[in-house]
């Protein structure tokens, strides 16, 4: 589930600083992992030791880079995207992919001695899921290839980032982001230990319970216990903190100001299915422009982005979902 949910929230606080920058289309960098994901459906999951026969099988670009790209690309933003892909068939069919979404990828680099990344994912008709990465190239990003696209990073608004690369290319590329006055939206996945100096270079941050714990100290097991955390995070010099709570949404902290779970529910005569159309784009007539409330449009921005992500369920099960 933290799949579909983590690289949106990403979008939803783009959003709202864009709001503040430009009317023009925002510039946004990711530097990230793609990979391609090979998904098997299945009614359950297997036990360790157990075959089962599945259902459908579908392969998917992926990796958090790639999603955070394609999502910004959807809702209009102009993207850059800096990673690494491996010299094979899956590392070209992702290209093809992310230029038919219009996103720059003149800075993702093809490393000639490793494989394009892949992860493999088992689903389960609940929607749970088991999932394996094998990073292959992605973990090749170097900063030298920051380098690169430096002058990408100097003329963007946003600089999107997660941890499935290098840590200290990452680092480094904050850096170099916090030097030209960019704001960095950091996802902290998969959990890591993150130096003081990192985190200071950090506008947004996107921790999942089990991260914000290993950057608080604070054991996040409620409403109380997120504010504590986020608050925690936030002294580090991170002017957002967004906890994501699983199946109870998320725990919002935006400057000064505190948004729980309670605030982001939306009025349940929406239909967030109507706002979707056949290519799962976002249709601003029917859904951002009647956002009327400041927290009722971040949650409408989450779930149209659901609509847009590539996970366990298919677009079907998703539309349902969010028309019941």
């Amino acid at each position: 589930k933290r799949r579909v949910i983590i690289p949106f929230i990403c979008i939803i606080l783009i959003i709202n600083i864009m709001e503040t920058i430009s009317s023009n289309r925002p510039k946004i960098v990711v530097i990230g992992s793609c990979n391609t994901d090979m998904v098997v459906k299945a009614n359950r999951l297997p036990v360790p030791g157990e075959t089962i026969l599945g259902g459908t099988f579908y392969m998917n670009p992926g990796g958090k880079g790639a999603n955070q790209a394609i999502a910004a690309a959807r809702l209009g933003a102009e993207v850059t995207f800096i990673s690494k892909i491996g010299y094979d068939l899956f590392g070209l069919q992702a290209l093809e992919i992310y230029r038919s979404e219009k996103i720059n990828t003149e800075f993702i680099f093809t490393d000639q001695k490793s494989p394009s990344g892949v992860a493999l994912i088992s689903v389960d008709s609940f929607g749970e899921n088991s999932i394996i990465v094998a990073p292959g190239a992605s973990r090749s990003l170097s900063t030298e290839d920051i380098n690169k696209a430096e002058e990408k990073i100097k003329e963007a608004d946003i600089i999107l980032m997660q941890l499935e690369v290098p840590i200290d290319t990452v680092e480094y590329a904050a850096t170099i982001a916090n030097r030209y006055g960019k704001k960095v939206i950091l996802n902290p996945a998969p959990a890591s230990t993150l130096s003081n100096s990192f985190l200071n270079n950090v506008h947004t941050i996107l921790p999942n319970r089990i991260e914000a714990e290993m950057l608080s100290g604070i054991k996040v097991m409620d409403v109380e216990s997120a504010h504590r955390a986020a608050k925690a995070i936030g002294e580090k010099g991170i002017e957002n903190v967004v906890i994501t709570l699983g199946k109870d949404g998320a725990y919002v902290k935006e400057k000064d100001e505190h948004i729980d779970k309670e605030q982001l529910e939306p009025p349940s005569h929406i239909s967030y299915a109507r706002n979707i159309n056949k290519k799962d784009k976002y249709d601003k007539k029917t859904g951002y422009d009647n956002c009327s409330s400041y927290s009722f449009k971040r949650y409408c921005m989450i779930l149209l982005i659901i609509e847009n992500q590539h996970n366990g369920r298919d677009a079907e099960q998703i539309k349902q979902m969010h028309s019941n």
